[in-house]
C-alpha cells in the first residue's frame, strides 16, 4: 500500500487554525477559485465518515493533518486512532498514534456479528459456542463453550491478557459500525 505524506508542519500550521478541545479545523486563508473563505471550518465528510482536507490539490484525513500540525512529523506508516470510535471526533484527546495491530483492538463489533460480542459466535455443526481472538494478523482459537457467557468470559480475559483497548467491540451508530483503517 503506497503512504500519502501529509504536507509539511509548517505549511498546515499556515493554512489552518486547530483547537484542541474542540477539533474543530478552520482556514486562515481564502483557497483561490475554490470559494473558501477566511475561517471557515473544514467539514468535508469521506463516504465512511471521516473528516477531510484538501492541500495542495491533494485529499488528506484531517485526524492525520491535525496530528502533524500537533506533533510535528511522525512514521507515515502508523494509523491514527480514534479512541471513542466517532470518525469525526477529532479532539486531541480522542486521537492517538498506533500502528495497524494496535488500531485493530480498539474496533466496534462488525457489522455482520450475530452474537453481538466480538469474537464470539454459534458453531452450527458443534452445536456450542465459539471464542476466538485476533493475535498478529491471525485468529486464534479460544475454545468451545456449552454457554454464550463462558464464550464471552474467555474472549473478555483474552482481550485483557492481550492489551485490547477497553473501547474494543463497543457497538456504533445503529448497534454496530464497519470498520476502516485511518
Amino acid at each position: 500500500m503506497k503512504i500519502k505524506k501529509t504536507p509539511p508542519q509548517s505549511l498546515l500550521l499556515e493554512l489552518f487554525d486547530y483547537n484542541q478541545n474542540t477539533g474543530i479545523v478552520t482556514r486562515k486563508v481564502v483557497v483561490t477559485g475554490s470559494g473558501v473563505r477566511s475561517y471557515q471550518q473544514v467539514s468535508n465528510k469521506t463516504d465512511i465518515g471521516y473528516l477531510r482536507v484538501q492541500v495542495d490539490a491533494k485529499r488528506h484525513r484531517l485526524h492525520r493533518i491535525i496530528w502533524k500540525m500537533v506533533y510535528g512529523d511522525f512514521d507515515e506508516s502508523m494509523q491514527i486512532d480514534h479512541i471513542n470510535g466517532v470518525r469525526n471526533d477529532n479532539r486531541l484527546s480522542n486521537l492517538r498514534l498506533v500502528t495497524h495491530g494496535d488500531n485493530n483492538k480498539n474496533c466496534c463489533t462488525f457489522k455482520h456479528n450475530t452474537s453481538g460480542i466480538s469474537g464470539v459466535t454459534w458453531h452450527k455443526a458443534q452445536r456450542q459456542w465459539v471464542s476466538y481472538i485476533g493475535l498478529n494478523g491471525k485468529r486464534s482459537h479460544l475454545g468451545y463453550f456449552n454457554h454464550m457467557d463462558e464464550a464471552v468470559k474467555a474472549r473478555k480475559e483474552a482481550e485483557v491478557l492481550y492489551n485490547y483497548h477497553p473501547n474494543h467491540g463497543r457497538t456504533l451508530w445503529s448497534g454496530v459500525c464497519c470498520r476502516s483503517s485511518s
